[in-house]
């Protein structure tokens, strides 16, 4: 994989400024506050807590009004009661993985799809979880989240520092939906894409594909979610790539703006190349 990671090269130069970054204070003096989220997927409540207090985001009500929506009226059989509990998966990951809210404003198009702390010439840069769960492909120059619950859904979050809240890359774990033991059992490429995206009001499927890395099977959609659902950084690109084994479902969520996007090749091949380098190793 490192090989294939090697042709990913840097071309270009940087332009643009950087957001401030959460907990950082502006040059008007306000502080940009920390926001994390707290997900509780046996309840489905979904809260957004900060220094300032608690707010509810807009990703997490549609997730929840999904999950709700979604776990209504009786089962009609266990195809239904599967295809629910997969959309209760997504509305569950997605609010684990909702954006955090920062007052920098809209992120920029014009501004480097690298940050400044990318000194080397690649794209990507090959990750290995020290317990050798899995291994990820990590844009250039983001930051690691040190901070993560031990024993917690979120095994491992990165960040591009000079895009807070607006570019992440996150892998989150869950039981899997009922009656799913295998990748199969989700669906095809195209009913989970559409699930997701449907998790909240102007989702649009963008692509869906299955692929096989190392033994295991994985589902690999992009979505582009519009609206309030994008909170302040304005419509969002999202890749997910899932993979379930011994009844545990992994998924890796990578996200950017969608005028960076479109704005720049190099966001494009970052996001692609990253749900394509997530393997899983061992559950």
């Amino acid at each position: 994989m490192q090989r294939g990671l090697m042709r990913h090269r840097r071309t270009g130069s940087r332009c643009g400024v950087a957001c401030p970054q959460q907990g950082a204070t502006t040059s008007s003096g306000h502080r940009v506050p920390r926001r994390t989220w707290t997900v509780h997927t046996s309840k489905l409540e979904l809260a957004a807590s900060s220094a300032a207090g608690t707010a509810a985001l807009p990703e997490a009500a549609a997730a929840a009004r999904c999950a709700r929506d979604g776990s209504s009226g009786s089962s009609s059989g266990s195809s239904s009661s599967s295809r629910r509990g997969a959309l209760l998966q997504l509305a569950s990951a997605s609010a684990a993985g909702a954006w955090s809210l920062t007052t920098a404003g809209r992120a920029r198009a014009d501004t480097d799809p690298l940050p400044k702390t990318c000194t080397g010439p690649d794209l990507l840069l090959p990750y290995a979880d020290p317990s050798g769960r899995f291994r990820l492909a990590v844009p250039c120059g983001w930051r690691q989240v040190t901070s993560l619950m031990p024993g917690g859904s979120v095994l491992a979050s990165f960040y591009n520092p000079e895009e807070p809240g607006a570019e992440t890359l996150a892998v989150y774990v869950a039981a899997a939906p009922e009656g799913v033991r295998r990748t199969a059992d989700l669906g095809p490429p195209e009913e989970v894409a559409a699930g997701l995206a449907g998790i909240a009001p102007n989702g649009l499927v963008m692509g869906s594909y299955g692929s096989s890395r190392g033994g295991r099977q994985y589902v690999t959609v992009h979505v582009q979610f519009g609206g309030n659902t994008a909170g302040v950084f304005g419509a969002a690109r999202e890749f997910r790539a899932i993979t379930v084994d011994q009844g545990l479902q992994y998924t890796l969520r990578v996200t950017s703006t969608r005028y960076r996007y479109l704005a720049h090749a190099r966001v494009r091949q970052l996001l692609a190349g990253a749900a394509d380098g997530f393997e899983l190793l061992r559950a």
